[in-house]
């Protein structure tokens, strides 16, 4: 793509507004956490798109049952 010539996507159709737009949840993210160290970064970006590709609902969901997981292998002595 080059912007310079008004061009904003590819033959086709991939837009340049979805990793901008990626790029900026993953800023936001990081200055409510006060930055993140470089040794843990891969692994917060891993995280963030992990949550960007899902919907509150879904993420509720998925909290749910990992938390349900872990009081199960609590009361068994696995965790």
């Amino acid at each position: 793509m080059n912007h310079g010539n008004n061009e904003w996507s590819d033959q086709a159709d991939h837009h340049i507004n979805g990793i901008e737009n990626f790029w900026s949840y993953i800023k936001r993210r990081m200055q409510r956490k006060n930055g993140i160290r470089k040794t843990h970064f891969e692994l917060f970006l891993k995280e963030c798109e992990w949550r960007y590709n899902r919907d509150n609902d879904e993420l509720e969901a998925e909290h749910k049952r990992m938390l349900n997981d872990y009081i199960k292998r609590q009361r068994k002595g696995l965790a």
